[in-house]
């Protein structure tokens, strides 16, 4: 496999092989290897929602789970809970 083999020599984004794993039918291991991204934090997990290569996956709740991640991901903790109140304050009407 090319990819092995340049993995050997430079890096090679868990990303590249996941793509071949879910084109090859081998979910298991597609997702091992989007873990392994997610814990590099690799550029590539940005695209997720959208690449095509990986439509196979969508409708598995692990996908699902591994694009609220990513998705989250960039937010400090609470930021969420912070603009959600945020948003309820500015949209509350005052007495």
């Amino acid at each position: 496999m090319k990819l092995a083999n340049a993995a050997k020599t430079r890096y090679v984004s868990p990303v590249y092989p996941a793509m071949v794993q879910t084109g090859l039918g081998d979910q298991e291991a597609a997702f091992a290897s989007l873990e392994e991204a997610f814990r590099q934090r690799s550029g590539w997990m940005l695209f997720l929602s959208v690449e095509p290569a990986f439509d196979a996956l969508r409708e598995d709740r692990r996908f699902i789970e591994l694009l609220r991640r990513v998705q989250n991901r960039g937010e400090p903790a609470g930021a969420s809970a912070a603009a959600a109140g945020a948003a309820h304050r500015s949209t509350s009407s005052t007495p």
